[in-house]
């Protein structure tokens, strides 16, 4: 069986986002990056996260973040943006297109037209589904010690980690409902720490990315940054409250998201006009 791969790196495909809640009122970059090798004994188990194993958790939304936080109060969330770093690329094991979203994509399709790419992701998807149903059933007794539901994905995860080639996994979140155009926006990526060290930060994951500062939601949603590029908007259909679509822009996750999008364009300005590579990067 031939699992599907996706490669990341285009600008427009890697804008990933990680949300944190703390009550202190700054955080610097390694405050929302993967938890420090020190402190690997605070790593739960989760979906995609074996106890004590640090991973680097990132939404292709904000609205994807809040809502794995169980649409947690904003009043507290640190948020960030990542991008891969230039020559960097992702390569993740693509649990991410769920059935609705591959019917809809060959309803667009002329049968007849399809071409060898084509058919060899629609088969890939149809092999693997089991194996992506069983890594996304929905959990029936949240925080308790056994959670059956998260074996197989840990045990994905832990395949994962066995292949050097391989950067991590993407998957639908199993707490947004609808289909959108791009799966990215409503997917979870889970990248595991690539070494064991006995502080700080996975050398190959600081390398691979460059981000904003964490910011307090509430900094953003009031901030006035002036002129940003509309290309860096984010649009999509999103259902915020159930059953209500609307476009994802005009809410305040498409503004915040907006902001840190821009935010993060001015860093790669800026690394360009002075060649100082070290900026944006987790310390």
């Amino acid at each position: 069986m031939r699992l599907h791969y996706d490669k990341m790196s285009s600008m427009q495909s890697v804008r990933l986002y990680r949300m944190r809640s703390s009550a202190e009122e700054k955080l610097d970059r390694g405050g929302i990056f993967h938890v420090p090798f020190e402190k690997r004994h605070e790593v739960a188990t989760q979906r995609f996260s074996i106890p004590g194993l640090p991973c680097l958790y990132l939404g292709g939304s904000l609205f994807t973040c809040w809502r794995e936080f169980r649409r947690a109060s904003l009043e507290t969330m640190h948020v960030a943006s990542f991008v891969l770093d230039d020559g960097e690329t992702l390569k993740v094991v693509d649990l991410a297109h769920r059935p609705a979203w591959l019917a809809r994509w060959l309803d667009k399709l002329d049968i007849g037209a399809l071409g060898h790419d084509d058919i060899d992701f629609l088969a890939a998807h149809v092999l693997l589904w089991p194996l992506m149903a069983a890594c996304t059933i929905r959990v029936l007794h949240q925080r308790k010690p056994f959670i059956p539901e998260y074996i197989i994905p840990q045990m994905l995860l832990q395949w994962v980690r066995s292949h050097a080639d391989l950067d991590g996994i993407r998957c639908f979140s199993t707490h947004v409902s609808g289909i959108v155009e791009n799966p990215h926006w409503v997917s979870n990526y889970a990248i595991p720490v690539q070494s064991s060290e006995s502080e700080g930060f996975c050398a190959a994951l600081k390398k691979k990315f460059i981000m904003t500062e964490p910011y307090l939601w509430r900094e953003l949603s009031v901030a006035n940054l002036g002129a940003r590029a509309s290309d860096m908007r984010d649009s999509f259909q999103v259902e915020i409250i159930d059953g209500i679509k609307e476009q994802y822009a005009h809410t305040e996750f498409g503004d915040v998201q907006w902001s840190l999008n821009w935010l993060l364009e001015l860093i790669r300005r800026h690394r360009a006009a002075t060649k100082e590579f070290s900026f944006g990067k987790v310390p």
